[in-house]
C-alpha cells in the first residue's frame, strides 16, 4: 500500500469517560511502527527522522528521554538507534494509553527495543513518574489526541529545568488529514450507502422471507459494481476501494470451500477491519491542528513555564505537509 493510505496513528486522551481503544490495539497487534508516512524499514525516515535527530543531538549522553504516545515506538526507536549510534548511554521510556507491547509485537523487538521501558495505558495527562524526572519529552502524532489543558502542565512537571521538548502534530491541512477525509468518504459508501457486507452475507445465506437468491445475488452485483465506479472515477484510484473490493471477491470465492458459518465469521471480521481503520482515520480528521489550535497550545504552554522555541510545518518526502513541530524549553525556577 502507498505510505500516505493512512489508517493509523496514536491514541492519548482523558478528556472524557476511557473509551474503547480496541481500533488502536488492533493495530499495534499487527506489528506496525509508524503512523504516518514511512521508510522501507516501517519506521519514519527522510525529514521526519532528521527533525528527530536535530532535536535529539543536544541531549547530554545521560540523559533520560520520555517519548508521549509511543505506539508500537516508532520514535523510541528512532532515539535508540541516534543514541546507540553516537555511544550515548540514554535512558528511554515510552508511554501509550492503549495496551502497547512493542518487543513482542515488533518483528525483531526484543533486540530492536532492548533497554526501551514501556509503559502500557499511561495517559499524558497523569504521567507515573517524578517531577523534572526527564532531559526530553517528545511525540509523534500523540499530543493532539490529549486534553491539552491537563497534558501540557503534565509534561511541564516531568521536564526537568532547561529540559526540551518536541512534538509532531497533525495539521488540518496535511496530505494526511485529507487522505483521512477522503477515507471516510468511500468507508460511508461501502458501510452506509452499498451495505456490501450485508448484502454479501444475503448471497451467503439466501432464501430469507423478504429477498430471494437470485434478489441477493443481483443486490449484491449492484453493490459492486457501484464501488468499481467510484474507485475508477478517483484520479489514481482509491486504497479503500481497491482493498475492500478485492477483499469481497476473495470472501465470495470461499462460498462453497468453507462451512457457512466459517465464511460468516470472516465476513464480520473484514468489515470490523474496515470499521476499525475507519475509526483511526475519523480521529486524526478530528484532532488535526489548525493555527488556533496551535495559537492556543503555544499560549498553553507558555502559562506552566514552557518557553515556545520552534513552531515550524513539518514536512516530508521534499513537499508533503505531513504536520506542525512545535518546541519547548522548560524555564529554570
Amino acid at each position: 500500500m502507498s505510505e500516505w493510505f493512512i489508517f493509523v496513528l496514536q491514541f492519548t486522551t482523558a478528556n472524557r469517560p476511557r473509551m474503547n481503544l480496541k481500533h488502536w490495539e488492533s493495530y499495534y497487534q499487527g506489528g506496525a511502527l509508524a503512523t504516518g508516512p514511512a521508510g522501507p524499514g516501517g519506521g519514519y525516515d527522510r525529514e521526519l527522522r532528521a527533525a528527530w535527530e536535530d532535536f535529539l543531538q543536544p541531549l547530554p549522553d545521560d540523559a533520560t528521554i520520555l517519548d508521549l504516545g509511543t505506539g508500537n515506538g516508532a520514535l523510541a526507536l528512532i532515539i535508540k538507534e541516534f543514541g546507540d549510534a553516537q555511544g550515548r548511554a540514554w535512558r528511554i521510556h515510552g508511554t501509550d494509553l492503549a495496551q502497547i507491547d512493542p518487543a513482542s509485537l515488533v518483528i525483531d523487538g526484543q533486540r530492536r527495543f532492548e533497554g526501551v521501558t514501556f509503559h502500557a495505558g499511561v495517559a499524558s495527562e497523569d504521567l507515573p513518574f517524578d517531577e523534572g524526572a526527564f532531559d526530553a519529552v517528545c511525540g509523534q502524532y500523540a499530543l493532539e489526541y490529549a486534553d491539552r489543558s491537563r497534558a501540557i502542565p503534565e509534561l511541564a512537571r516531568v521536564l526537568k529545568p532547561g529540559g526540551r521538548a518536541q512534538f509532531v502534530v497533525h495539521h488540518q491541512q496535511s496530505r494526511l488529514a485529507e487522505n483521512a477525509r477522503q477515507s471516510l468518504l468511500q468507508g460511508s459508501l461501502i458501510l452506509q450507502v452499498t451495505r456490501v457486507y450485508d448484502a454479501l452475507r444475503q448471497v451467503v445465506v439466501p432464501g430469507t422471507e423478504t429477498v430471494s437468491p437470485d434478489e441477493a445475488r443481483a443486490d449484491f452485483r449492484a453493490a459492486m459494481r457501484r464501488l468499481g465506479r467510484a474507485q475508477s472515477e478517483i484520479p489514481g484510484g482509491s486504497e479503500v476501494l481497491g482493498v475492500t473490493l478485492a477483499a469481497l471477491r476473495e470472501l465470495l470465492s470461499m462460498q462453497g470451500r468453507y462451512p457457512t458459518e466459517t465464511l460468516l465469521s470472516e465476513i464480520d471480521r473484514v468489515e470490523r477491519d474496515l470499521e476499525f481503520a475507519l475509526q483511526r482515520v475519523r480521529d486524526l480528521r478530528d484532532h488535526a491542528c489548525g493555527d488556533a489550535d496551535i495559537d492556543a497550545l503555544v499560549e498553553l504552554a507558555d502559562g506552566v513555564g514552557l518557553r515556545s522555541v520552534e513552531r515550524a510545518l513539518q514536512y516530508h518526502d521534499e513537499d508533503q505537509l505531513v504536520g506542525w513541530r512545535l518546541g519547548w524549553v522548560r524555564a529554570a525556577p
